[in-house]
């Protein structure tokens, strides 16, 4: 079909003239004045040897949880709490879980007046049991409500219900300052490309407790943990990991994994370059001292 007139007046502006020279090359920098790392690749030389580190059977360590909501936002969901009477409650549990209707949207639990059975009842249920939609609803915030109401005490259970509803619960979980929820983060930030953000935002908010829960894995041989541990290293938090490992009695195998050399992960052998790839096409790097 003709491209109309004033469409092609305004794709010609983006062409160029036919006069115009191609855009000169730099010229080539003599060898000498090469920066170490392209004059002596990486993986053209061999791979330092790994320090080895003797995996540690530990206990992870207490730590005092805290749910941190703002103020606001806890006393709106507090306020959507109806507490039952005790003659409601005995006719909502009764014959839980295999027939107990009202109780399989998961913050009707918040509404109980026997706060310990509640609590009981949602860490113990199978995932499978409760309605998964209600926390996928942005409206129902079912995943805070539970945090607002029962506080770090329903942990256990966001953790098995997080991988049927990732976006609400894992941000949700992401307002809990716990040690135990360190090796979940971890693997988000290793794994997940979506919960990658997110993950590192709680790593670097709670330093303290990331050391403490990522450090028995880490020395276990977790390299997820191990990785992330590096990571608040090199975002200045190695007192935090420092006083964590010297807690546990492994500062001398927590200081060997941050000594890793990231060049052991780099193959003796590149892989064959794609047919597509053709070096001629791409201008080479511009130094600081002039050349290319």
């Amino acid at each position: 079909k003709a491209i109309a007139p004033a469409a092609l007046a305004y794709l010609e502006r983006f062409q160029p003239a036919a006069t115009t020279s191609p855009p000169s090359r730099a010229s080539e920098a003599p060898s000498d004045t090469l920066p170490e790392l392209l004059k002596n690749p990486p993986w053209t030389r061999p791979a330092p040897a790994k320090k080895g580190v003797a995996a540690v059977k530990l206990e992870m360590a207490d730590f005092p949880e805290t749910v941190h909501l703002s103020a606001e936002l806890r006393d709106a969901l507090l306020k959507r709490n109806e507490v039952c009477t005790p003659q409601q409650f005995r006719k909502w549990t009764q014959g839980f879980p295999r027939d107990a209707p009202y109780l399989r949207f998961a913050e009707r639990l918040c509404n109980l007046c026997d706060r310990d059975w509640a609590i009981r009842a949602w860490n113990d249920t199978d995932s499978d049991f409760w309605n998964i939609y209600s926390f996928r609803s942005e409206w129902d915030q079912t995943a805070e409500r539970l945090l607002a109401t029962f506080g770090p005490a329903v942990v256990p259970g966001l953790l098995k219900i997080a991988p049927m509803a990732p976006d609400h619960t894992y941000s949700a979980l992401a307002r809990v300052e716990s040690a135990r929820l360190a090796p979940l983060f971890a693997d988000l930030r290793a794994t997940s490309k979506k919960f990658r953000g997110l993950a590192q935002k709680w790593l670097k908010a709670y330093p303290r407790a990331a050391a403490l829960g990522l450090i028995p894995g880490a020395v276990k041989g977790s390299k997820a943990q191990a990785t992330a541990l590096r990571w608040l290293a090199a975002h200045g938090h190695t007192t935090e990991l420092e006083e964590a490992a010297s807690s546990y009695g492994v500062l001398s195998q927590v200081s060997a994994l941050l000594e890793y050399d990231p060049l052991c992960e780099i193959p003796s052998k590149l892989p064959a370059m794609p047919a597509w790839w053709k070096a001629e096409r791409y201008a080479a790097p511009l130094l600081k001292s002039g050349g290319a």
